[in-house]
């Protein structure tokens, strides 16, 4: 299960959107985690959007479980 959460930075009035992830032990749901696997990646706390809207469709790919990571570029100009 996942959940986007409003926030407000204190220091600067700006407010964003977390997403977090449920997390359980065996059944028990134990409460929500900020930073995450989701297939074979790994994301830094927190994966945030300034908008409601962005938020939505990032946690809507979170939830398909298919990322994919661009570590590096490669340029070939010979």
């Amino acid at each position: 299960m996942w959940r986007a959460v409003k926030e407000t930075n204190k220091l600067n009035g700006r407010s964003y959107w977390v997403i977090e992830k449920m997390t359980k032990f065996l059944w028990w749901e134990t409460g929500w985690k900020r930073s995450y696997t989701v297939g074979e990646t790994y994301f830094n706390y927190p994966v945030k959007a300034y908008t409601a809207e962005a938020a939505l469709k990032k946690l809507e790919i979170l939830e398909g479980g298919k990322i994919y990571v661009q570590t590096e570029a490669v340029c070939n100009d010979k």
